[in-house]
């Protein structure tokens, strides 16, 4: 976690990328660190400080983050990246829209 204004970016190489994807790339590497680092959806060593259940809007923001969570996995994979899609541009936008719409419960 520390340096904390250091972003290390898994799913990029050294290669140059323009800007677009960098940020999607980028967004996506927070919602990754967030859950593996922050939470204990996935790593149950960490004590959560968030009551997830407190209310519906966050029981739905859990729910949201694990579902892109999920969908960036499955996304970033050699067997789904390998298949023509040309679509990506707008299934990337609405994504990323909807991460911003969590964002605000990716505290700790």
């Amino acid at each position: 976690m520390k340096p904390s204004n250091v972003l290390k970016i898994s799913t990029l190489n050294q290669e140059w990328y323009d800007k677009d994807g960098v940020l999607l790339h980028a967004c996506f590497q927070l919602l990754v660190n967030f859950i593996h680092e922050e939470t204990s959806f996935i790593n149950k060593d960490i004590e959560d400080f968030i009551d997830w259940e407190e209310n519906e809007n966050r029981k739905l923001a859990k729910q949201e983050m694990l579902f892109l969570y999920d969908w960036w996995q499955k996304y970033n994979s050699e067997e789904f990246r390998s298949l023509p899609n040309w679509e990506d541009d707008e299934l990337e936008n609405e994504m990323l829209k909807r991460l911003i719409d969590v964002r605000w419960a990716m505290w700790t």
